[in-house]
C-alpha cells in the first residue's frame, strides 16, 4: 500500500507540475510552451501574468525561432488573442506583417489579430492601454514589506531596489511587450544595468540585463543612450554588448541625458519598508 500511495502522489505531483502554465513558460522547451499555450487557449490559466511571459517568448523569437518551434509559438499567438486583451493587437500586427517570420506564424497571427479587432476597446474582457495588472513573483508580494501597503508602481521599484532578479526580468519583459515608457521605472532599471554588469554574471542574470537593455532601447528615450553607451564600452559579456550595442543605436543623443547614480536603491528600500 504505501508503495501505491507513493507512486499516485508521484503521479499527481508530476501531472500537476506538467499542467502548471507558468512552470511551463519558465521551462522554455518547445512542448513545455506548446501545452501551455494550448491550456492558455482553453481559457484556463490564461492570467496576465502567463500572458505576459507567452507574449515575451514570442516578442524575442518570432522571427529568429527554427521551424520545430513554429507551431508552439503559433498555439502561442492562439493563446494571446484567448485573453481578449487588445494590448496585444501591435504584437501580433508586427508578427503577421513581418518580412522574415515564418509563414504558418504569420497566418496565425493575422487570426489571432482579427480575433481581437472585433473586442470593443470599452469591452470588459480588455484591460486597456495603461491598467494592465501584472502579478509578481511570490517573494515580492511577501516580502519585508506589506503586499496590500504599496501600490503596484511602488512594488515594482522596491523588487528593483532589493535586486530581485526574477522579478527585474519580469518587469523589463513587461515594458517591451507593452512598449512601457514609465521614465521612473526605466531610470530605476537603467541604474541596476549599470551597477550589475560590472560583476561575473550567470546567464541567467546577464539574460535579465539584457531584457533591460531591449526595455530602454524599445522607450525611444533618448536619456538613455549615454548610459547604453558607456555599457557598450565597459562590459565584457558578448551577450550584454551585442543588446547594449542594439538599443544604443535605437537611440538619439539627448541634450539631459540620465545621469549614472542618480537613483539610490538603499533610499527606496528606507523609503518603502517602513511603509
Amino acid at each position: 500500500m504505501k508503495i501505491l500511495f507513493l507512486l499516485l502522489s508521484l503521479s499527481l505531483t508530476t501531472a500537476s507540475a506538467q499542467s502548471n502554465v507558468k512552470n511551463l513558460l519558465t521551462h522554455g522547451g518547445t512542448q513545455q510552451i506548446r501545452q501551455a499555450a494550448r491550456i492558455m487557449t482553453s481559457g484556463e490559466q490564461n492570467t496576465p501574468e502567463n500572458s505576459l511571459l507567452l507574449a515575451a517568448i514570442i516578442t524575442k523569437e518570432f522571427e529568429s525561432a527554427p521551424l520545430s518551434r513554429i507551431d508552439a509559438l503559433s498555439w502561442g499567438c492562439r493563446a494571446l488573442a484567448a485573453t481578449g486583451n487588445s494590448q496585444y493587437k501591435p504584437l501580433l500586427e508586427k508578427i503577421y506583417q513581418s518580412k522574415v517570420a515564418h509563414k504558418k506564424l504569420r497566418k496565425y497571427a493575422k487570426k489571432a489579430y482579427q480575433q481581437l479587432a472585433t473586442i470593443k476597446p470599452n469591452s470588459s474582457t480588455d484591460m486597456g492601454s495603461t491598467s494592465l495588472p501584472i502579478n509578481l513573483p511570490p517573494n515580492i508580494s511577501q516580502g519585508p514589506i506589506p503586499k496590500a501597503s504599496l501600490v503596484l508602481g511602488e512594488r515594482k521599484l522596491f523588487a528593483i531596489a532589493k535586486g530581485d532578479w526574477p522579478a527585474i526580468k519580469f518587469i523589463s519583459q513587461q515594458l517591451v511587450v507593452l512598449e512601457g515608457t514609465d521614465t521612473t521605472l526605466l531610470d530605476a532599471l537603467s541604474q541596476f544595468l549599470i551597477e550589475k554588469s560590472v560583476y561575473h554574471l550567470n546567464y541567467e542574470q546577464i539574460d535579465t540585463l539584457a531584457w533591460i537593455c531591449r526595455a530602454l532601447g524599445q522607450s525611444n528615450n533618448s536619456r538613455y543612450k549615454s548610459l547604453l553607451n558607456t555599457l557598450v564600452k565597459q562590459v565584457n559579456n558578448s551577450k550584454l554588448q551585442r543588446y547594449a550595442t542594439l538599443a544604443n543605436n535605437k537611440l538619439t543623443t539627448s541634450a539631459k541625458p540620465y545621469v549614472i547614480n542618480s537613483i539610490n536603491f538603499q533610499e527606496i528600500l528606507d523609503e518603502f519598508t517602513q511603509k
